[in-house]
């Protein structure tokens, strides 16, 4: 193994206007004039120093060659525009649900395999902060099945795919197996985003391997007459260099899915404990986001419907008004004091009440076992300004406040993660921490 030391001026012309870096040329350059004497320690910690610094340049160039790769994501929708009767049933189907894509989405058509007599085509569409799939077969019974990602996923990507959904049954029985059996399908999708640069997509599951097809930056992998419980294991990219990258997702969910281990990441304590407080426009019955009426949300939906009373207010909640996902805030009960919420996305809908308000109350949802992406969601008191989210691989990411509501998709396979809530001053006023599923 050989290794190159760098003086410091060789580091300063190297680094070029690199900030981070120049810094750390700077604190080597420190290192010589405070240990001139010594010239092997100095040699040493020069030699450590410069080792630090490729790691850098290494991480750097990974890091700008993903984002470069996803540029076709990030900055629009790769593929070709899809065909007139595709576009025309995406747009049927979501005139019927109740979280609906804004008017004037546009799919385009990413990919085509034909396999065990079926036809799976998967589409590609960008939606506010959403970046979304859909997979749609011919030939084989099963639902369209969707799956969006926040664009800070591909953002923060350091690997050239990013899975979308693993191990979606098709072709499953009309009728229900004998009790105490479970059904096999007849098929078993699995896709995902990929960046330009990557030139294979290789899934290895409990039946064995498999090589999806990769067009469009994005991947498809269909096995057949996969077992009862059979779940993707691996996913691996290699890339036209042929060199290879183990890529991370979160299994499939069985009968009895296990939740994230490790420690709860961010910060761990409140700075500022926020008294008795409420969301006050909606106890003063404010017309914010829309009505039930406006949203075509039906009230016998609603969490609380049925308590004595029944819905005294409601109003439903877009935080990324070009994003799909709901958040429905009602007062419901006699006297209407108790809080209820619902998050409406992607077909599927879960929530809850509460009394006590905290600062902020939260829910996690997932529309599908497969689905790498589960829905946090929730709602923020007065005296909350601003939501960070602190991830299990260290990133943080800001998270949108609208009219107290907020909702965004967590890669599952980042968890556990703890959302954090600041007042005006930056001061931590509440933490919610979570293990996922």
């Amino acid at each position: 193994m050989s290794v190159t030391v760098f003086e410091q001026d060789d580091l300063v012309e190297l680094l070029g206007d690199e900030p981070e870096l120049l810094a750390l040329a700077d604190a080597i350059a420190l290192t010589q004039a405070v240990r001139p004497r010594h010239r092997l320690r100095r040699r040493t910690v020069l030699l450590a120093a410069a080792a630090a610094v490729m790691v850098l340049l290494a991480v750097g160039a990974t890091l700008a060659a993903t984002l470069d790769g996803f540029t076709g994501w990030l900055t629009g929708t790769p593929g070709t525009p899809a065909s007139p009767a595709a576009q025309a049933e995406f747009q049927a189907a979501n005139a019927h649900s109740y979280a609906r894509f804004p008017a004037g989405t546009v799919l385009n058509r990413l990919l085509v395999r034909r396999v065990g007599g079926a036809t799976y085509t998967l589409y590609g569409f960008h939606s506010g902060d959403q970046l979304c799939l859909r997979l749609v077969a011919q030939g084989i019974s099963g639902q369209p099945v969707l799956s969006c990602a926040p664009q800070l996923a591909l953002e923060h990507a350091i690997a050239g795919v990013q899975v979308a959904v693993v191990d979606y049954a098709f072709g499953l029985p009309n009728r229900p197996p004998r009790p105490g059996t479970l059904a096999a399908p007849r098929a078993s999708a699995s896709f995902g985003f990929v960046a330009d640069g990557v030139a294979r997509v290789e899934l290895t599951s409990d039946g064995g391997h498999e090589r999806a097809v990769v067009a469009g930056n994005a991947f498809l992998a269909v096995r057949l007459h996969p077992a009862v419980g059979s779940r993707v294991r691996s996913v691996e990219a290699t890339d036209e260099a042929g060199t290879s990258t183990p890529i991370p997702f979160a299994a499939a969910l069985s009968l009895f899915p296990r939740r994230s281990h490790g420690g709860i990441p961010g910060p761990h304590t409140v700075q500022r404990k926020l008294g008795p407080g409420t969301i006050g426009w909606l106890v003063h019955h404010e017309p914010r986001g829309q009505s039930l009426a406006q949203a075509h949300v039906p009230r016998r939906i609603l969490v609380g419907f049925h308590m004595a009373g029944g819905v005294a207010f409601a109003r439903v909640l877009r935080p990324d008004p070009q994003s799909s996902i709901r958040v429905v805030a009602s007062l419901v009960g006699k006297h209407g004091r108790n809080l209820c919420i619902l998050t409406l996305f992607h077909g599927m809908a879960g929530g809850g009440c509460s009394v006590r308000l905290a600062p902020i109350t939260v829910g996690l949802s997932l529309d599908e076992g497969g689905n790498q992406f589960a829905v946090l969601a929730g709602l923020a008191r007065d005296g909350v300004a601003s939501l960070d989210l602190f991830l299990a691989d260290g990133e943080r990411w800001p998270v949108r406040l609208t009219d107290n509501a907020f909702a965004i998709e967590v890669p599952r396979d980042k968890f556990p993660v703890s959302l954090v809530a600041y007042d005006g001053a930056g001061r931590i006023v509440g933490i919610s921490p979570n293990r996922g599923f």
